[in-house]
């Protein structure tokens, strides 16, 4: 029986290495690409600012989604409760759970910031293109109404074909607005399940510890009610010795008094002379 419960022990403690490992190379991870992610958003906005520099971004986002998924797991993990480990063991993995916590917090700030600069780089751009489209598109109109109503000639037709490819031009710059209203909306759904996910994460580890010391608790409040416990018992002890002790002497009151009495009585009744 004590084999099995070592073999239990062992394992437990095995697993829960395991999941520190987890836990600390996930953060380092995520570390890693928040600090990608700060580079790519500061080149928003300049002449580097193409679809290749989006999909990198939005890659690298849903890496960092998936990193903040499998922190929540592994430190979820290591803050659950083990039955097989002594309390110091215990009390050692949850110190670990929360110092990797505080450095999860850390991260999702920084994440948070580069993402709330990529938002909002990606919203003035929109506002910009919008701007410049709104001047093109009634152009179109007007050259649309010249082509049906002149009569077109070389120069015409050069010419409308010169302002049809700057249409051209809107209409993809359309798309590209699309699409970097699509990562906006992308970034703000993740940052809403960091937000929770972080939520949980704090509640579980806050009330791991909790119950941690919760069962502290109760260890010291046993041993002091069993100190307690053995003082009254020996106080009882005590007590009873010199109740004993009193009783004999009662007793010996007693046989003094009764064999002094009968005694006199003889010495009245003249059988002792």
């Amino acid at each position: 029986m004590s084999d099995y419960f070592q073999d239990n022990k062992a394992e437990a403690l095995n697993n829960k290495d395991e999941y520190s490992q987890g836990a600390r190379n996930a953060l380092q991870a995520l570390r890693q690409s928040v600090n990608r992610m700060k580079v790519e958003a500061k080149k928003l906005g300049t002449d580097k600012d193409n679809q290749e520099l989006r999909m990198s971004i939005a890659k690298i986002i849903k890496d960092c989604g998936e990193m903040f998924g499998k922190c929540k797991r592994e430190l979820s993990n290591l803050s659950n409760d083990e039955s097989q480990m002594d309390e110091a063991e215990k009390k050692r993995y949850q110190r670990q759970a929360k110092n990797f916590m505080e450095t999860y917090t850390k991260i999702k700030a920084s994440f948070d910031e580069i993402a709330r600069e990529i938002s909002e780089k990606q919203k003035l751009y929109i506002e910009n293109a919008r701007k410049k489209k709104a001047p093109t598109a009634s152009k179109r109109n007007s050259h649309s109404h010249d082509l049906h109503t002149n009569e077109p000639n070389a120069v015409a037709i050069e010419d409308l074909t010169h302002k049809y490819q700057e249409l051209d031009e809107v209409n993809i710059e359309s798309d590209i607005i699309r699409e970097r209203q699509e990562d906006i909306n992308q970034i703000e759904r993740l940052m809403t399940e960091v937000n929770q996910m972080t939520i949980d994460m704090a509640t579980e580890v806050e009330a791991a510890d909790s119950k941690l010391e919760q069962i502290h608790e109760n260890a010291r409040s046993t041993k002091e009610n069993t100190k307690k416990a053995l003082v009254e018992i020996g106080q009882g002890a005590d007590y009873q010795k010199k109740s004993q002790k009193k009783m004999c002497c009662l007793i010996w009151l007693i046989i003094l008094g009764v064999g002094g009495i009968v005694v006199i009585i003889l010495l009245s009744t003249g059988v002792i002379c």
